[in-house]
């Protein structure tokens, strides 16, 4: 039985050759087409020499929040290495996960923060680098690639947030749940749990602490989220994207994600803060279960992916 999350508007379809935009200076143009609609896996394809600069284009617009510098920007992402247009990685997969993009400068290259900020959400933009500008903060090619190659990367940009994002509904009063555990907070706001007296329960239980007054999500829904997870009778979490606060993203009906998210994430409304206990394994007498805290920062629909 899996206990933990591991981690990480619409646009019409599009057949778009990038030949305008911002490139390096005295490089020229590369030659990309990507085809696809926003939220669907792009196809990329790429003609003559690469540029030796960064060259960013914008194939579509959307019509959301523009993404801000020191936030987080949750966003899918497809990156093909342009000597054998090679997918390197996507997270457009059907089990995949949209990433989370730390924009303050120590987690990814400046190139990204030039590509994604100011952009709004409902956006696709593309990025065409040497591989040492087109990834990391370091200058250092990523694995399998060298300083030589240079990467496409294509981002479909769905929400940009601050780090300290949270649940922003009405908190639930005289609750009465002693099944499951009761959560604190320190003075930055992590939460805690403390667990009642006895085992977890048999069977994945839930309470709301706070009431959100957003959409609902849906079962195939991305959702993001800040939480945390705790072992059974643990007194610190062993997962948590509170402290360094940074919200995540993950598609309910993707591979990874618990079954009491399933149950009880998808359905609950955007703000709200919920307690989530789950059994621990028969099988695993180690795996004595646990709990998470989550705040439902946003969901976004992702039927078409």
């Amino acid at each position: 039985m899996q206990h933990r999350v591991i981690g990480g508007l619409i646009g019409a379809g599009l057949a778009v050759s990038l030949l305008a935009g911002c490139a390096g200076q005295g490089t020229g143009r590369a030659d990309v087409t990507v085809t696809g609609a926003y939220g669907e896996r792009p196809a990329v394809e790429r003609k003559g020499t690469p540029p030796k600069s960064p060259q960013i284009d914008v194939v579509s617009d959307g019509n959301g929040r523009s993404v801000v510098s020191g936030e987080i920007v949750i966003a899918d992402i497809d990156i093909h290495v342009w000597k054998d247009n090679r997918e390197y990685l996507t997270t457009f997969s059907e089990n995949g996960h949209p990433n989370s993009v730390i924009l303050d400068g120590t987690h990814v290259s400046r190139t990204w923060d030039k590509a994604l900020i100011g952009k709004k959400a409902g956006s696709r933009v593309v990025l065409t680098s040497p591989a040492s500008e087109g990834f990391g903060p370091n200058q250092l090619p990523p694995t399998g690639t060298t300083a030589a190659d240079t990467l496409i990367v294509v981002f479909d940009i769905h929400g940009s947030y601050a780090p300290t994002a949270a649940a922003e509904g009405e908190a639930v009063e005289d609750r009465e749940e002693p099944h499951l555990p009761s959560v604190s907070y320190d003075s930055a706001g992590v939460p805690a749990l403390e667990f009642p007296d006895g085992p977890a329960p048999e069977e994945p239980a839930a309470g709301t602490l706070i009431e959100g007054k957003g959409k609902k999500t849906g079962e195939h829904d991305a959702v993001v989220v800040q939480f945390s997870h705790q072992p059974w009778d643990s007194p610190t979490p062993d997962q948590t994207s509170y402290s360094p606060r940074a919200p995540r993203s993950f598609n309910l009906d993707g591979e990874g994600v618990p079954a009491s998210w399933k149950k009880f994430v998808a359905g609950a409304r955007v703000g709200s803060r919920l307690v989530v206990a789950e059994p621990g394994d028969p099988q695993n007498p180690e795996d004595k279960g646990g709990a998470y805290v989550i705040d439902i920062i946003d969901s976004i629909p992702h039927g078409s992916r």
